[in-house]
């Protein structure tokens, strides 16, 4: 994971976070550094959400974090619709960022990037 949260993984309208073991140091640290391998066999309809911890660590007027959690019921607010937000992704990422800032009730405060790949294929 080098230094990030654990990636999202969307599929037949359920979110999960893929399991994966420590991760290894953020990516350039160190010069030497390696990183374990990770393997997953993904459903034909597989999407992932890589993000960085500034999603997650958003936080409430009460200090909560948004958490992986409250990601999650974000992305499930929206692939609820399938197939639209598939062919828009673009979409996701802003109703995440639109949470991100309605939980805070301010802009974005940490650095928040976000990347979603996924395949082509619909079952």
């Amino acid at each position: 994971r080098a230094g990030h949260p654990a990636p999202m993984l969307i599929s037949a309208g359920s979110v999960t976070s893929l399991p994966l073991d420590g991760g290894g140091p953020p990516i350039g640290m160190f010069e030497h550094a390696q990183w374990p391998d990770a393997r997953f066999e993904l459903p034909a309809d597989w999407s992932i959400l890589l993000y960085t911890d500034g999603v997650i660590e958003a936080h409430g007027p009460n200090s909560e974090l948004l958490g992986e959690d409250g990601l999650r019921r974000m992305i499930d607010e929206r692939v609820a619709r399938p197939p639209e937000w598939r062919e828009a992704p673009d979409g996701l990422l802003a109703h995440i960022v639109t949470g991100i800032r309605e939980t805070q009730g301010e802009d974005l405060s940490d650095d928040v990037a976000m990347l979603v790949v996924g395949s082509r294929r619909h079952s």
